[in-house]
């Protein structure tokens, strides 16, 4: 089980990380469709682990209380 403060700091660090390789997939492509296919691709990827994160803070979070 990953304590809330853990899974927080990864959401952050995997969310920078996609930001950063996003914003140089719309600077370097050239073809602009092929880089909001890209985009969108990537969000879709960065969506998985965000969310098992979100739920692993969540559990984390209750398993706390009691």
């Amino acid at each position: 089980m990953m304590s809330v403060r853990k899974a927080g700091m990864w959401n952050v660090l995997i969310s920078i990380g996609f930001a950063l390789v996003i914003t140089l997939l719309g600077i370097t492509l050239s073809d602009k469709q092929f880089a909001i296919t890209a985009m969108m691709v990537l969000l879709g990827i960065w969506l998985v682990p965000f969310a098992w994160l979100s739920r692993q803070a969540q559990v984390g979070e209750r398993s706390d209380q009691y």
